[in-house]
């Protein structure tokens, strides 16, 4: 019974079609179905069926059968395939669109749609010619774009779009559409660039003010170890900063070295007069309540010199500093590395003063703090030579040793007549 052979979800279709070739002999109906195999698997079969009841020699139905089953299982992955594009391309975070060669729209996605509505008050679908609904000043320059396109030729171009006071950025990439070595259209894949390219530009901006306060000064991060000469960066901070003072201090698991400070000149010694202590060469010990004050923030404003030091000197010496100084806010900005804060910058500001260029001075800690993360690499590295330096020389030693014994060993059993032990390779 080939009904008991035919899987369960196919049977009323293949049923409902053999009534309906038996009672009008012209309907031939092609179909395809599963069928269970002599193994016991399901195959796909496309079964034509011709009613030949009014042809005596055969009075039934004659069934041409084929297995396509390779082909469906190519069909089903390729449907796959088609759904998944489908789905990236519709949720995609770039503005997706493709045309034919009349610049009709034969694709759009959400993200497209909504950014072409947001810009010029449109919404658009597809069979609409899309150079009929771009602002004037865009239709040559899209038409001519779209001719270089059709021309095999991939292109990745910038748009600046203006509505009203904003300015759009839109970077755009294109590419032809081929089909059996026929340009039968093109795809665009945009993107909205414009906070990319306002920081782009910033960034341009502050390279060009960080130039022209560096020029003299291109070691700011050497190729070489210890190469760096900090007084003359942390003198560039001080003076684009608007600081009176600026501390340049590297953190270390328990305690923090101040490498080098700014803005003292014959100040120098009268402050250190005051807190009785070499600000260079004192390792202060890290004070876990004070780095809660800052090492969480980017940067951290603090009221006075008194929040950073007051735990390590005489209260009355910094009040000293701060009325001979006229000390306003103390600002911290944190430099990190790349898994870790490995040192900071205190600016001390003059009262009723702020903090200047602070976009200039995150670029140093940026770059600093990657310098700092290679002197911490090569500390550790020298560390780890040293000890394997250390471990190298035991090693030998014991191995020297060892083989003294083994010669004297051999030297015994000679005396008694006996057969050495030991193989000296050095021998």
């Amino acid at each position: 019974n080939t009904s008991d052979l035919t899987h369960p979800d196919d049977l009323v279709q293949l049923e409902f079609e053999f009534q309906k070739a038996l009672l009008d002999p012209s309907y031939q109906p092609t179909i395809e179905h599963r069928f269970r195999s002599k193994s016991g698997d399901w195959v796909w079969l496309e079964s034509k069926f011709t009613n030949l009841y009014d042809f005596p020699p055969v009075n039934g139905f004659l069934v041409n059968f084929k297995d396509i089953t390779e082909r469906r299982s190519k069909e089903r992955k390729i449907k796959k395939s088609e759904a998944l594009l489908a789905a990236t391309l519709k949720h995609s975070r770039f503005s997706i669109w493709s045309i034919d060669l009349d610049y009709r729209l034969i694709y759009i996605n959400d993200k497209f749609k909504e950014e072409f509505l947001g810009l010029f008050g449109i919404e658009i679908c597809v069979g609409m010619r899309l150079i009929d609904y771009l602002p004037d000043n865009l239709v040559s320059v899209w038409i001519e774009r779209y001719k270089r396109v059709f021309n095999k030729v991939s292109l990745v171009e910038c748009d600046t779009i203006e509505i009203g006071e904003y300015k759009v950025v839109v970077e755009i990439s294109s590419t032809s559409i081929i089909v059996d070595g026929e340009v039968v259209g093109a795809s665009f894949y945009g993107e909205n660039i414009s906070e990319r390219k306002y920081y782009e530009d910033k960034l341009v901006e502050s390279t060009q003010n960080l130039k022209s306060l560096l020029h003299a000064s291109n070691h700011f991060v050497s190729s070489k170890p210890n190469d760096v000469k900090f007084n003359e960066i942390i003198n560039v901070l001080c003076h684009i900063s608007g600081a009176q003072f600026v501390v340049f201090n590297r953190l270390f698991d328990t305690y923090t070295h101040t490498l080098s400070i700014c803005g003292l000149h014959d100040s120098k010694e009268v402050i250190q007069s005051y807190l009785n202590i070499d600000l260079l060469t004192h390792k202060w010990k890290r004070d876990s309540a004070f780095d809660l004050q800052w090492i969480n923030n980017k940067i951290t404003v603090l009221p006075d010199l008194g929040s950073i030091v007051v735990s390590n000197f005489k209260s009355s010496a910094i009040q000293f500093i701060n009325d001979k100084f006229n000390l306003g806010n103390i600002v911290i900005v944190r430099i990190d590395g790349s898994e870790k804060v490995v040192g900071n910058f205190i600016f001390i500001l003059e009262k009723g003063c702020s903090i200047k260029n602070t976009e200039l001075i995150e670029m140093f800690s940026f770059q600093l703090g990657q310098y700092i993360e290679r002197l911490n690499a090569e500390d550790e590295l020298t560390k780890k030579m040293s000890e394997m330096e250390r471990f190298h020389k035991l090693t030998v030693n014991r191995e020297i040793n060892m083989i003294e014994l083994k010669k004297e060993v051999n030297g015994l059993l000679k005396m008694l007549g006996q057969t050495e032990k030991y193989k000296i390779v050095s021998q």
